[in-house]
Formats: C-alpha cells, structure tokens, sequence
C-alpha cells in the first residue's frame, strides 16, 4: 500500500472519530453529528442540524466524556 493511501485512510479514521449516531432531542430521530458546526455564540457548544427533519440543536461535549443535547430554539 502506497505511503498516500496509508496517510489518507489516518486522516480519515481521525476525522471519523468525533461523528457519531445521536438521537435529535427535538423529533427522537437517530441523526449523525457529521453535520456539527461551531457555535460563534458560545464556543464550548456545536450546533447540529437533524438530517431527518432539519431540526437544530446544540451538542455539548463534556472532558469526561459525556455529551449533552439541547434544542435550539
């Protein structure tokens, strides 16, 4: 495998890493974080847009591991 393959597929399991599979706080459907932005209101906070009905919330995550979701209203 060349030395480019090896480093791209690094970059993308790197980058792959912090999406996950949550559950929209606003509709309860399964929607991914991929889609996270930053908050230019708040840095400590990431807005997501619900790929299912468009819904937006914030996604807080804690340095212990723990993430919290809250609608935006």
């Amino acid at each position: 495998m060349s030395d480019i393959k090896k480093a791209l597929e690094l970059k993308i399991k790197e980058l792959a890493k912090g999406i996950k599979d949550v559950k929209c706080p606003c509709c309860s459907e399964t929607t991914s974080t991929g889609s996270e932005i930053n908050d230019l209101e708040d840095d400590t906070r990431g807005i997501v847009i619900c790929e299912v009905n468009g819904c937006e919330f914030y996604i807080i995550e804690y340095t212990d591991e723990t993430t919290l979701l809250e609608p935006r209203y």
